[in-house]
């Protein structure tokens, strides 16, 4: 096998086949002493019981094809244009990013270099995901412990805020949403939103978590479940409490609260109400738990997932 032979079959290798949306760091929470999962699928009535590995997961998720410059167009002016520095210069790294990501993969293809053509195609996005994610274990160990100085840090909590809402967005549930969208929009709309999810994602959380930490409203606090009634979560693990109960056109500014269950005894909320404190957290009690579970069962796309 010749160097590059050997260069390219890493490269193949290197690519995540099965890309997860709810990461199996975070799913580990609520795996039993078998180590698996109780998962119940909603378009079967059936339970069973799979590992971190083979669930909450599609093939080639992330995959990013080439945007063309009207479709970047499309998305500047749409989510960036009426914003302004700093928030304006996040949002164009992303455009930057994945036209750097075009650039780099058009080149690869132009020199017959298909296996690394074929990683910024499938991996790109993927890899960013991993990265954030492995701060998942400290976020919970911090929560369930409660480290106020941890949590005093603006960047930790910054990041954990902007992870929640990545979560919120990135899931097969919330992109249907966007292609339904664009499709119902038609025309030249819908061409422009074809093959954009990949970047209005991360615009959509930069933008949305921005908004969060610069509100004077929204509150970020921790649930305590002792109830011995279990958080559970499912393949949509961050859900907008107030969209479970009301119509998309009458959702207002008060009508944001982000609910995250992270752990079967843990849980985080975002929210602007008055009657909630800053990093104050509360012990729920059996019905408020059992509430909570509800929404996350009625907002969940197909998988339900409990510890056995």
């Amino acid at each position: 096998m010749s160097e590059l032979e050997e260069i390219e079959k890493k490269i193949d290798a290197d690519i995540v086949y099965n890309q997860h949306y709810v990461p199996r760091c975070y799913l580990r929470a609520w795996l039993g002493g078998n180590g698996k999962l109780e998962c119940y699928d909603k378009s079967n009535t059936r339970t069973f019981y799979p590992s971190v590995e083979n669930v909450a997961n599609e093939h080639y998720f992330y995959t990013a094809a080439s945007l063309t410059k009207e479709q970047m167009t499309f998305l500047y002016d749409m989510w960036i244009a009426d914003t302004q520095d700093p928030l304006k210069s996040l949002l164009m790294g992303w455009i930057k990013c994945f036209s750097l990501k075009d650039a780099l993969m058009a080149f690869c293809k132009q020199v017959n270099w298909n296996a690394a053509a074929n990683w910024y195609e499938k991996n790109t996005e993927e890899k960013f995901y991993s990265i954030i994610e492995g701060k998942i274990p400290i976020w919970r160990e911090k929560l369930e412990s409660f480290d106020s100085t941890y949590w005093s840090d603006e960047d930790n909590e910054i990041e954990f805020i902007f992870w929640i809402v990545l979560q919120f967005i990135r899931t097969p549930l919330m992109q249907d949403k966007y292609i339904e969208a664009a499709k119902k929009a038609g025309g030249e709309l819908e061409k422009l939103s074809l093959n954009t999810q990949n970047v209005y994602r991360l615009i959509f959380a930069t933008r949305f978590a921005h908004n969060i930490i610069m509100s004077d409203d929204m509150k970020i606090f921790p649930f305590v479940n002792k109830t011995g009634i279990q958080f559970i979560t499912s393949d949509q693990p961050v859900v907008n409490v107030c969209a479970s109960y009301k119509p998309l056109g009458e959702l207002s500014y008060y009508d944001l609260e982000l609910y995250y269950p992270i752990s079967p005894e843990i849980a985080v909320l975002i929210s602007p109400k008055d009657c909630y404190t800053k990093w104050r957290s509360i012990e729920l009690n059996q019905g408020q738990v059992n509430a909570y579970n509800q929404v996350i069962e009625k907002m969940s796309k197909r998988f339900i997932f409990r510890k056995p």
